[in-house]
């Protein structure tokens, strides 16, 4: 069962030839975790949503409380029994065909599907990656299908023996991995890449950033090298679905990573 275009329809091979997402990768999209059945920081999702379909010109026709609706809906449909899910919501640039440009105003495709959310891994072994994710460009803010730097890099890193691939933009600074925000611990303090690095504004990530320190760390934005990378004595990850979850820089031992990632999810846990 899927949603499209404001209807709940059992196929899901029915997107036309013809849409610019399937054509072009025109289309932009957003990840949720639902929690029995309950979509998770959805305003902060729609936010995002919102903001790249205004990028590409794609008309919002729904809004928020309306897909909200429709997603549990789909949730109750597909995965009743679930305790973890993913809502997974796609705006493309419609039925257009060929061209950069279509001819005639093509009326976006809104698809919205629901499936059992993975395990999060115990632990991501990283691979600093040579496939370059550009910082200054208009797409960094948002989630768009145009996905090929990810899919390289991750390829590379599960051939070498790696989990995850750390992306790095024009200048050789670290902007994220390929499925999510990155923290490093280096020199008492925790740092993620600023977003005019590259790196996604993610979900899960401003939280982090608003609990301002875990501890004894502070936590902030700032210039992440390769080498800060690979002095860092402790590595997280992060996004929407897998939350928080150690990980580390091969051969370097990063045993510390775990109590860090351990103490973001308490207290992340403790603001929901």
């Amino acid at each position: 069962m899927i949603w499209l275009n404001g209807e709940f329809l059992d196929s899901d091979t029915i997107i036309s030839a013809n849409d610019r997402g399937l054509l072009l990768g025109e289309a932009v999209f957003e990840t949720i975790l639902a929690k029995n059945s309950t979509p998770t920081q959805w305003p902060a999702h729609m936010e995002r949503l919102w903001r790249a379909c205004a990028l590409f010109g794609f008309a919002t026709v729904y809004n928020p409380a309306e897909l909200y609706a429709d997603a549990e809906e789909l949730l109750n449909q597909n995965t009743p029994t679930e305790n973890r899910a993913v809502i997974r919501i796609t705006v493309t640039g419609g039925d257009g065909g060929r061209g950069l440009v279509p001819a005639a105003p093509a009326a976006p495709n809104w698809l919205m599907q629901a499936t059992p959310a993975p395990t999060p891994p115990a632990h991501v072994r990283l691979r600093l990656s040579e496939v370059f994710q550009p910082a200054g460009q208009d797409l960094s803010p948002v989630k768009s299908t145009n996905y090929a730097a990810h899919i390289l890099a991750r390829r590379a890193a599960i051939a070498s023996g790696a989990d995850d691939a750390v992306l790095v933009n024009q200048h050789g600074r670290v902007t994220g991995t390929t499925t999510g925000n990155i923290f490093v611990l280096r020199n008492g303090a925790l740092i993620t890449p600023t977003a005019d690095e590259g790196a996604l504004p993610g979900i899960t990530r401003a939280r982090i950033l608003a609990l301002s320190q875990i501890e004894e760390w502070p936590i902030t934005t700032g210039q992440v090298t390769r080498e800060t990378l690979t002095q860092a004595s402790a590595l997280v990850m992060c996004n929407a679905v897998m939350g928080v979850v150690p990980a580390s820089l091969p051969p370097k031992d990063m045993s510390e990573s775990e109590n860090i990632a351990k103490k973001i999810s308490a207290a992340l846990t403790a603001r929901e």
